[in-house]
C-alpha cells in the first residue's frame, strides 16, 4: 500500500489500526497480514543523488549514523522471554 493512500485514509483508519494493535499488544500475537514488510535500500537513490550532485558541481554533506551499536546493549533475553 503506498503511503500516500495510508495518510490520505488516515482519518478513518486511525481507530480500527488502533483497536487492533491495542487488541493484540497483551497477547503478543499479530495477524499474520500485519507481519509483512517491505524493505526498501536507499543506498541507490543516495549514491545516485550524490554523482548529480557531483556532477552539477554542488555541495553534498552525507552524514551515515552506524546505530547497530544500539542494538548490542539490548537485552535479547529479557525481548524473548514476554
Amino acid at each position: 500500500m503506498p503511503s500516500w493512500l495510508l495518510e490520505d485514509c488516515l482519518d478513518v483508519l486511525i481507530s480500527p489500526i488502533t483497536n487492533m494493535v491495542n487488541k493484540s499488544l497483551p497477547l503478543g500475537v499479530f495477524q499474520r497480514s500485519v507481519k509483512a514488510a517491505l524493505v526498501k535500500s536507499l543506498i541507490k537513490n543516495v549514491v545516485f543523488t550524490v554523482l548529480f550532485y557531483t556532477i552539477t558541481n554542488k555541495s553534498v554533506i552525507l552524514v551515515f549514523l552506524d546505530l547497530s551499536a544500539a542494538f548490542d546493549t539490548v537485552d535479547h533475553n529479557v525481548l524473548l522471554s514476554g
